[in-house]
């Protein structure tokens, strides 16, 4: 009688929970879809930021990736970082007043990389929404994925956002498109049927004029070597560090098919940390080809600007250790 009993609470308190639940998703959804119609159906104009030049912030979101892209009035942001980062990602954004988002590239749904999108749609304006492959397979924590879940799906499948969305597959069309006065040319992924979802990584390179730089996502040595394979022209001056400097990417072959002069690359100096990105391999490899590095973990916030023919960093350089090296550092220092 007392397992019966037992079993008729447990079966009652999941019923409850998962109404809870569906509760919680249709409220998110009539709030966001009321402030998403809102947002889009006003008359809203960037400032401008720049008098021609292409303006790059790599913005610190912990071990994410955000970048903002800044040239003249337009705006364009790469990844949005974790969902608990998100308000780094909106300061930076009220510093440089950007009043909208004219594009936004979405690499892959890690939460690490597309945790901020539930922010950013929820309180700018975005023109164009560039999506990889498999944006439906989830990689995050169950509290994120109730805004994720019922946000991507109104989104992607209703008419108040679906035709702002570009779902990118490279070599079915062409993908480019104009940023302001600089190019956005899609180079990867090159296959559509991978193991791990970082392999779905939107790579792509942005040239202004002379410069360029070349983002990965967290994409692996497995897209490295197709892309190789396939003789896209890789070369960049600045090369986005694939998969925050982890032990599955930056080959000696890719290093050597970009040839950079300049790294970015985005990591964590806490804790959450426990891959120790980047890892001894890669910052070996940079420093032995004398590429000048720039890191999140180190530097926090990252500016550079491109003129079309030079490259100006805010900061100054980082230096070649390994995450590891960094953590062991700021725990010694917090300790005295």
């Amino acid at each position: 009688m007392k397992k019966v009993f037992k079993t008729t609470n447990i079966c009652r308190y999941l019923t409850n929970l998962i109404r809870t639940l569906l509760l919680i998703c249709v409220v998110i959804v009539i709030v966001a879809t009321a402030r998403i119609y809102y947002i889009n159906n006003q008359e809203i104009t960037n400032p401008q930021f720049t008098d021609g030049d292409l303006e790059i912030v790599m913005i610190d979101v912990k071990n994410g990736d955000c970048f903002l892209l800044l040239q003249n009035d337009k705006a364009m942001l790469v990844d949005t970082g974790y969902f608990t980062t998100y308000f780094n990602v909106q300061s930076i954004l009220e510093e440089k007043n950007v009043q909208k988002i004219d594009y936004a590239i979405i690499t892959h749904s890690h939460r690490d990389h597309a945790g901020g999108i539930f922010g950013l749609l929820l309180n700018y304006q975005v023109g164009k929404l560039y999506l990889t492959e498999k944006m439906d397979d989830l990689d995050m924590h169950f509290t994120e994925m109730l805004f994720y879940i019922p946000e991507i799906s109104m989104i992607k499948y209703t008419n108040l956002f679906a035709h702002n969305i570009v779902d990118v597959i490279v070599g079915e069309e062409d993908f480019d498109f104009q940023f302001s006065d600089s190019e956005v040319q899609f180079l990867g992924p090159i296959s559509s049927n991978y193991s791990r979802l970082n392999n779905y990584s939107l790579v792509f390179k942005v040239v202004y004029k002379e410069n360029s730089i070349l983002f990965t996502g967290d994409m692996e040595i497995v897209n490295e070597e197709e892309l190789l394979n396939s003789n896209v022209n890789l070369s960049a001056d600045i090369l986005k560090i694939p998969h925050h400097g982890s032990r599955t990417s930056t080959s000696e072959a890719f290093l050597d098919a970009v040839n950079p002069r300049y790294a970015i690359l985005s990591s964590h100096n806490g804790k959450h940390n426990k891959y120790g990105h980047p890892v001894k391999r890669v910052v070996e490899e940079l420093e032995k080809r004398e590429i000048i590095l720039y890191r999140t973990d180190e530097l926090g916030t990252v500016e550079l600007k491109f003129n079309g023919k030079s490259i100006d960093f805010v900061q100054n350089p980082g230096d070649y250790k390994t995450g590891m090296q960094v953590l062991k550092e700021k725990r010694s220092d917090n300790r005295m």
